[in-house]
């Protein structure tokens, strides 16, 4: 009906009579409607745009069933369902348009996607629309496909900043989670291809990770003044580059009343402490077993990589470089971590670190010798270093 009176307002006509049908773009006939891809018409289409669902809530039920479905997808996100039975819908000279969050282009969960898309050999065009929805928090793409022109090994993005087109080489798009770097500009995807060609390791599959303990109801649970049964307890604001701020809030740690904990074995032990909500990554290291609220969030590595190095490279400004130019995110996720490189360094430059690492946790708060320290490992030149400090 919406449909139907856009169309009449859009035409400036009450008696248009419009050739529209109502069908179910990810369930089949016996979910109630129609399944376009299915059971209603063999027809593909010149044009396909929309502006598809965001985040749609399905039952358990219809996530299992999705996920059997779409086993290639391996995920129930509504909006990269209906991309992927849209794109089997185009015809071959086809265009397709969708209005999409930015997350699509960076968050694990929409990997398989993005990677089938990729290895289509079909021409791809995003145009970043930032807050183009009043009232959604949630960035904008628009995702243009053709069938029509072949790729050129590469993405074209434009924003309202650059006034020429970013060209982002599928070269510089790695698997497992295939991140589309869409606000980096084309120097900074050259520094950013530069670090990733130095040998490194991943915190991917080789860390373990937990979230801060969410009580439920923090009036209830935290105090502002320490008692002979309480402990501190931290959260995402109390974390500072190699340091924790004095505790400001208590608790008397009791994890079977709380909504959601980690196994307690992982803050009672040597762990890197980050926070969530941020810009950039800001992470500490804790040896002394503290607790984390749910702003705070920690990973055990377990692979043989010295934790002072870890932090030391997270808290430089190339990994805010990193962070900010692929992830483009405010909240820092499992994933990023995951994706970032751990260069791998001699015995003698991993002791340097682990100095750096004790003069910067004990007060000194000048960066900068870090900085330049990591921009060395990676071999950059002054050009591009000046290119990362001002991106």
């Amino acid at each position: 009906k919406i449909c139907r009176v856009n169309l009449c307002l859009f035409f400036n006509d009450p008696n248009i009579k419009p050739n529209l049908k109502r069908h179910d773009i990810i369930f089949k006939e016996d979910s109630g409607f129609n399944n376009c891809l299915e059971n209603c018409f063999e027809e593909q289409f010149d044009y396909i745009i929309t502006n598809p669902p965001w985040g749609s809530k399905f039952t358990q039920g219809q996530k299992d069933l999705l996920l059997k479905k779409y086993p290639l997808l391996k995920t129930t996100e509504s909006f990269s369902i209906t991309l992927y039975n849209s794109f089997l819908k185009l015809a071959p000279e086809g265009t397709l348009i969708f209005f999409l969050p930015y997350s699509f282009l960076n968050v694990f969960s929409h990997g398989s996607i993005r990677e089938y898309l990729l290895k289509q050999r079909i021409s791809l065009t995003i145009r970043l629309l930032g807050n183009a929805f009043e009232g959604v928090m949630s960035e904008a793409i628009r995702l243009e496909i053709s069938k029509a022109r072949n790729s050129l090994n590469s993405i074209m993005v434009f924003s309202k900043k650059n006034p020429s087109p970013t060209i982002i080489p599928l070269s510089g798009i790695q698997a497992p989670d295939y991140i589309i770097p869409a606000t980096a500009a084309n120097q900074e995807l050259k520094v950013i291809e530069k670090i990733y060609q130095k040998d490194h390791f991943l915190l991917k599959g080789n860390a373990k990770f937990a979230l801060g303990v969410v009580t439920g109801n923090n009036k209830e649970h935290l105090q502002r003044k320490a008692t002979e049964s309480s402990e501190p307890i931290f959260r995402g604001k109390d974390i500072l580059p190699f340091q924790f701020k004095t505790p400001e809030l208590f608790i008397q740690f009791n994890p079977a009343i709380y909504q959601q904990v980690a196994p307690v074995e992982m803050y009672r032990q040597r762990k890197i402490v980050y926070r969530f909500i941020s810009d950039r990554i800001i992470c500490v290291l804790d040896s002394e077993k503290r607790l984390l609220l749910n702003s705070a969030n920690l990973f055990i590595p377990t692979l043989d990589y010295p934790l002072e190095t870890i932090v030391a490279l997270f808290n430089s400004e190339l990994y805010t470089f990193l962070y900010r130019k692929i992830f483009h995110s405010k909240k820092v996720l499992r994933s990023h971590l995951e994706s970032l490189p751990l260069p791998l360094l001699s015995q003698e430059e991993h002791l340097f670190f682990k100095v750096l690492h004790e003069k910067y946790r004990t007060g000194d708060k000048d960066l900068r010798e870090l900085d330049y320290a990591v921009y060395e490992i990676f071999g950059l030149k002054q050009k591009e270093i000046q290119i990362v400090e001002q991106g």
